[in-house]
């Protein structure tokens, strides 16, 4: 089976041109408050960036006011059939994603589902206070993703962020029990059974994403 997150990539390396939105905020995705684009291109980045499992996606219109906007306010946008979310003002704990956008599917209840790799995973880390809570950046990121859920998503302060794992699996598919054995039982290495590519195939087939 092809990775799914390798699909997306190479699609957007072929530079990809469709109709998009964007949302600056969560209240206004929720509501269904998009700024429609009638053009949106993106890409992905030649430059590598910090973590080298963001998608390093450049979204451009032919508006440099638009694409400021983009850049810099944007939380949501669709372009085509594909949902991203920037995950500037996000974190997990007190380790902060870094400033990217991850592709996202919309679940049950107003939740999101995201794919990123951890904001934190190498025992090596420098620390920059700001604020209250320091921020995490790993010298040595890894390059694996992992599905999380948020939801009642606040800027600028916590929102709970769930990382899906052995310990939450349950929880996501419940009432879905073949599907929690097919999860155990078909991947016995717990880092492995953990990563986006094989999560995402078991929320396809319980209907909870496209």
């Amino acid at each position: 089976m092809k990775s799914i997150l390798t699909s997306l990539l190479l699609t957007i390396a072929l530079h990809t041109q469709a109709q998009g939105r964007y949302c600056t905020n969560y209240d206004d995705y929720i509501a269904g408050n998009w700024i429609e684009l009638p053009e949106l291109t993106f890409t992905r980045s030649k430059k590598p960036k910090k973590n080298p499992a963001a998608a390093d996606i450049i979204f451009t219109t032919k508006d440099k006011t638009t694409d400021e906007e983009l850049d810099n306010k944007a939380v949501f946008i669709q372009c085509g059939d594909s949902l991203f979310i920037n995950l500037r003002e996000f974190r997990l704990g007190h380790a902060f994603f870094t400033n990217h956008y991850a592709l996202a599917y919309p679940l049950s209840n107003n939740k999101i589902l995201f794919i990123s790799s951890k904001p934190q995973e190498s025992k090596k880390v420098n620390y920059v206070a700001i604020g209250p809570v320091p921020i995490m950046f790993s010298d040595k990121p890894s390059s694996n993703t992992y599905c999380f859920i948020i939801e009642d998503i606040k800027l600028g302060d916590f929102s709970p962020i769930h990382l899906i794992n052995d310990e939450s699996i349950s929880k996501v598919l419940k009432g879905h029990d073949d599907l929690i054995d097919e999860y155990f039982f078909s991947e016995k290495n717990k880092k492995k059974r953990e990563l986006s590519d094989y999560i995402l195939p078991l929320l396809k087939k319980a209907g909870m994403i496209e």
